[in-house]
């Protein structure tokens, strides 16, 4: 294990990897060695595991990513919303959130645009948020006053 973890970083810092090499790098890496890992929890745990795949995730990012050929991951509205709300609620509170239903939700461009709403003749802010439909990515969260 010793040994796939130093070939690991020395393959991941050298400036000289083809990109064939990273992909089988990824390939290594995210179905061999977690299986060795998990078999051998004293050599590395499994909280190693996974910064080594957020490493390797984080470094290939798009390259590679299954999510892209799926198109819109976030399809609906509902599910926009089922991804926004816990998020909002911790951030927000889960009342002042609630109290901005009926939610206005917009495709644009494979990007949900979230906005709450008031009720009439209301004074405040409402919250936006900004959901990337390919990978349920959030790009923005923000509260108007």
């Amino acid at each position: 294990m010793i040994f796939l973890e130093c070939w690991q970083k020395r393959f991941l810092m050298s400036k000289i990897i083809s990109r064939l090499n990273i992909i089988r790098l990824y390939q290594i890496l995210f179905f061999l060695l977690p299986t060795l890992a998990f078999a051998q929890e004293d050599a590395i745990s499994h909280k190693k595991v996974a910064e080594d795949k957020l490493e390797l995730a984080l470094l290939l990012d798009k390259e590679n990513n299954l999510l892209e050929s799926y198109g819109l991951i976030v399809s609906d509205s509902l599910m926009a919303i089922k991804i926004a709300e816990p998020i909002l609620f911790k951030i927000y509170g889960e009342k002042n959130i609630v109290f901005q239903k009926p939610y206005k939700s917009y495709l644009i461009n494979n990007y949900w645009v979230i906005l709450g709403s008031l009720p009439k003749n209301f004074l405040g802010g409402t919250f936006s948020i900004i959901i990337d439909a390919r990978n349920a990515r959030i790009l923005w969260i923000m509260h108007d006053k």
